[in-house]
């Protein structure tokens, strides 16, 4: 069975035209897949020709059909063109208005069936996707190449017109463009709870390592604040040693004073027991200062210890923090991971059309099937 297959660009694919290239001559496209699934099933039996040109309007493909498909006398015609006949009037305004388009195309249909009244002919609906050419969703320019719609319509009715099988794409694309969309958003969103999510761990991780200065602070206040205390202590101890001994020095030439005869001694003792009050007051003054330091220094030891209670706490909340922020990672990491492959074949999906172009696959069995039993 003799397949062709006629059109533009999109039928094209880069296909190379000179010489016996074997898969090459089927394009990257959508023929290289429907030759690779019949050839598989039976390689003898099937012979697919790739007849797309870049560029072409339906003028160009009634121009060359005699040369691209009548002469190759095939069982079986696959034609889509459309979109070139109102890019080229955009791009160079060289386009072909919608009346003329049925006019030649039915030409095209006609003069063919007369030559081969028993070929099958699969007319594929012209159709529009969002591009680097074409625009986007709801540009000006996109809306002028949405005119192919309206083609669209005319293929379909001259399919009807002339009983031939007609193949809707616009629909399983636009699907297919949809469903890329969504799963193009949904990495996108993924990715942005993954940034969020890697923030919030860098963050987490500064608090962490906050905690941890802040705790080794704390420790380092804490044992100052305690040599100070000890210092105190000492301090208040030795005022005190002083005090006493002072103190019982004091009493004692106290005593002996009194006990002493009035006379020149007894004013000589008076004037040593003077000196030795004063130094016993200072002495007590030097323990009190000493006890107020000492207090002081329980007040900051306290402190001290209360902050380094607060920098552990404080720790143990950022640990447990740092472990939900890379718990919370770990999820979104996965659903982006998920989501990629998703999009990953769906883009492939999309980039090569396989999946819109199955109802050809499911076409050309049929007629496969009808030919069969002629």
């Amino acid at each position: 069975m003799k397949i062709v297959m006629f059109g533009d660009s999109i039928t094209d694919a880069c296909r190379a035209r000179d010489g016996d290239y074997g898969l090459y001559a089927y394009g990257n496209g959508y023929v290289k897949f429907v030759a690779g699934d019949l050839l598989f099933s039976d390689p003898t039996k099937y012979q697919i020709i790739n007849r797309g040109i870049s560029g072409n309007r339906i003028v160009d493909l009634y121009a060359r059909v005699k040369a691209d498909v009548w002469n190759e006398t095939p069982d079986v015609l696959s034609v889509l063109i459309g979109i070139n006949d109102i890019w080229h009037e955009i791009a160079h305004k060289n386009g072909v208005d919608l009346t003329r388009f049925e006019r030649v195309y039915r030409m095209l249909i006609e003069d063919t069936l007369q030559r081969f009244p028993n070929l099958k002919i699969i007319l594929c609906e012209p159709f529009v996707l969002t591009g680097s050419a074409t625009g986007a969703a709801g540009s000006d320019t996109f809306k002028t190449f949405s005119e192919v719609k309206n083609y669209a319509k005319v293929v379909k009715k001259l399919a009807e017109d002339y009983g031939l099988y007609f193949l809707p794409l616009q629909g399983k694309l636009d699907e297919a463009d949809e469903m890329l969309g969504k799963l193009e958003k949904k990495a996108a969103d993924y990715q942005k709870q993954l940034d969020d999510a890697q923030k919030q761990l860098d963050d987490a991780k500064v608090t962490l390592a906050d905690a941890r200065l802040q705790l080794e602070n704390a420790k380092a206040t804490l044992i100052a604040k305690q040599d100070d205390w000890t210092q105190a202590w000492n301090d208040l101890n030795a005022a005190s040693a002083e005090f006493d001994d002072l103190m019982g020095k004091f009493l004692e030439l106290e005593a002996n004073w009194r006990e002493m005869p009035e006379g020149s001694a007894k004013d000589a003792a008076k004037v040593e027991l003077d000196k030795l009050g004063e130094e016993v007051t200072a002495a007590n003054d030097a323990m009190r200062e000493a006890r107020s330091k000492l207090n002081q220094a329980e007040k900051l030891l306290a402190e001290a210890n209360n902050k380094l209670t607060k920098a552990f706490i404080d720790l143990e909340d950022a640990e447990v923090k740092l472990e939900e922020a890379q718990t919370q990672k770990d999820e979104y990491q996965t659903k982006l991971n998920d989501a990629k492959l998703q999009l990953a074949d769906a883009q492939k999906q999309v980039a090569w059309a396989k999946a819109e172009y199955q109802k050809l696959y499911d076409t050309i069995d049929e007629i496969e099937g009808t030919i069969d039993n002629y």
